[in-house]
């Protein structure tokens, strides 16, 4: 559907498939962008030597992934940096080795954090590489584990307050609708006394979560609020806004809102 969009209102030629099976005869190019894909790929190394057979010789590669050496740096839910969806973390150093182990030098890079919502940001490393075809020889990465933990520090403080939240409807066992059935809040649920408070529902705006179960209560969709007057707490940092909007505006309810942050 994308690729489509593409081709029809942008006239832009779109393939859909796996970069990391390119075709026989595909075409090659002068710069390649991974943005937001090599913390996600399982085998980097069989990944980088298909990629390159779409960059023509002495070419470049954009790479952009999110910064682990500057967790530190974001204000975002305690372990937010550490997604189920990101299986490789990267510094400065150690994305350098990786490119330099398939022939890149490094051109420029850069580390930024970027406001992704109201309080709520988030580091990325920008680097650009060219294509020498010469494998650089590996660097020792001091700066990685330190930074780590001292992010997991400040999320174990943050927690503190979080925690006095959570016990405090545990124990007064007042109904709750809780929104979002994400990884944060299934962290929550698995790591804190929310599971132990009393939730009615759950509610989701995807649809690939809504008629399931999640701690034993539906999940359903936002629609299905009408008529409820149960609290309802947020568990997204980053949408909380556009959430409490929608609970206010589109669906016209009047039901306390619980802020986790």
């Amino acid at each position: 559907m994308c690729a489509e969009i593409a081709r029809r209102e942008y006239d832009i030629e779109v393939w859909t498939g796996s970069l990391s099976a390119p075709p026989a005869d595909g075409p090659v190019y002068d710069c390649l962008i991974l943005a937001a894909v090599l913390e996600h790929v399982r085998d980097l190394v069989d990944f980088l030597a298909n990629t390159k057979r779409w960059l023509k010789p002495g070419g470049y590669m954009s790479v952009t992934v999110p910064d682990a050496s500057h967790f530190v740096a974001t204000q975002n839910a305690p372990f937010q940096e550490f997604s189920v969806e990101h299986i490789n973390f990267f510094g400065p150093i150690s994305l350098h080795n990786l490119m330099g182990a398939h022939g890149f030098i490094v051109c420029q890079t850069e580390q930024v954090v970027r406001e992704i919502g109201r309080d709520v940001t988030g580091t990325e490393l920008i680097a650009t590489y060219r294509d020498a075809g010469v494998q650089s020889p590996w660097i020792r990465d001091n700066e990685s584990e330190p930074a780590l933990r001292a992010y997991i520090t400040r999320c174990q403080e943050a927690e503190v307050k979080e925690q006095k939240l959570f016990r405090q409807l545990a124990e007064n066992r007042k109904p709750i609708i809780v929104w979002g059935v994400g990884t944060h809040a299934q962290r929550l649920l698995a790591t804190t006394p929310l599971a132990k408070a009393n939730i009615v529902l759950f509610v989701d705006s995807n649809p690939k979560y809504q008629g399931k179960y999640l701690a034993g209560c539906p999940v359903v969709a936002p629609q299905a609020l009408q008529g409820r007057t149960e609290p309802i707490l947020i568990t997204s940092w980053t949408f909380f806004d556009e959430i409490q909007s929608q609970i206010r505006r589109d669906l016209a309810l009047t039901n306390e809102i619980i802020r986790i942050h």
